[in-house]
């Protein structure tokens, strides 16, 4: 049995090989593409194609299946490869394309097959007495099919497995196919505290609150939003900044910006406040104000560490205070600035 079964892949071999003897250079090559092209071979794409800087859009995406492979080939085996002449045109993606006189020559040709994933024109050209396959068409076909797979198939975080890129929004499942075919499912979710590193701090907030950061002229401001009212501000200073003049300077814009939008405050804006942090307590100052019946309050802490002001500035109505204590009992015990932190220019 294994005689017969080595003598006809032997005669099958011999078979393939004469056909491939018989084959023109130009019809080698077409075949030998788009055999690279079912199978996503990166290094005989590389090898048949002149250089472009887009190249992977060719093998990008997810490789069929063995049989599905075997198939496609089987189909190419037994169509003839179409060339183009000048004077004919050729639709394809809804345009009409007519062939000129500088398309075909002795060092340009246009090949077609009848398939209908890989019919579009290829483009052939003669380069140092080798023929190539001239990419830049068949580049563009497969972007507008990548671009509009993407748009199809949107998605906000991409997972990467083993060079794989499986899209995924969090709390979805998604699939892995391993090499030997087996299916993983694959899902995300965002951790309890989401962490934030630049040249100045290590923060951690909770994932209920989303982080933006700006500069201003002698300070860094990190703002923390949430789908309810609370917000929280991390304000990192230059060296040199004074915090007595910092903190009354902060808070006396809140009181004039209150009082310009017709805020109700008491005959005494703030009361004085108490925060820990790395079991020290931190002074601070409250401000309650009060509109349209809502009462808000602004809570202030300011405070000196490794030669550095840093103010965290908690806002919210008073009916989101729990919530509000939470996130902010959390950044202050969480916030740490790096000691050799340079604030960028």
């Amino acid at each position: 049995m294994l005689k017969v079964k080595l003598l006809l892949f032997f005669t099958f071999f011999c078979f393939f090989a004469s056909a491939e003897d018989k084959m023109s250079e130009t019809e080698l090559l077409v075949r030998r593409f788009i055999h690279a092209l079912i199978d996503k071979n990166e290094a005989n794409i590389r090898a048949l194609c002149l250089d472009h800087h887009n190249l992977k859009a060719l093998w990008t995406g997810d490789k069929k299946n063995q049989d599905q492979r075997d198939q496609a080939k089987r189909e190419l085996s037994k169509l003839d490869i179409d060339w183009l002449e000048e004077g004919d045109s050729f639709r394809w993606s809804g345009k009409v394309f007519s062939v000129n006189e500088n398309m075909i020559t002795k060092r340009h040709q246009i090949a077609r097959v009848k398939m209908i994933e890989y019919g579009f024109p290829i483009h052939l050209s003669k380069v140092g007495g080798v023929w190539y396959i001239q990419p830049l068409f068949i580049i563009n076909v497969f972007q507008r099919e990548i671009a509009a797979d993407l748009k199809k198939d949107r998605r906000n975080y991409t997972v990467v497995i083993d060079g794989k890129e499986i899209p995924l929004n969090e709390d979805e499942e998604g699939i892995y196919k391993t090499a030997d075919g087996k299916e993983l499912k694959i899902s995300m979710r965002k951790n309890l505290f989401q962490n934030y590193e630049d040249k100045e701090v290590i923060l951690s907030y909770s994932r209920d609150l989303s982080l933006s950061k700006n500069r201003e002229k002698n300070c860094s401001i990190y703002r923390f939003k949430s789908e309810l009212s609370p917000s929280l501000m991390v304000q990192v200073y230059k060296a040199g900044s004074n915090i007595n003049e910092t903190r009354q300077y902060v808070v006396n814009s809140f009181i004039e910006n209150y009082r310009a939008m017709e805020y109700t405050l008491e005959a005494t804006p703030t009361r004085p406040a108490k925060a820990m942090r790395n079991k020290e307590i931190i002074e601070g100052l409250d401000l309650y104000t009060k509109r349209n019946d809502v009462v808000h309050l602004d809570r202030f802490f300011f405070w000196e560490e490794k030669g550095r002001v840093l103010g965290v500035i908690l806002q919210l109505e008073i009916s989101d205070s729990v919530a509000g204590a939470d996130y902010f009992s959390h950044i202050m015990k969480e916030i740490e600035l790096k000691p050799s932190s340079k604030q960028e220019n």
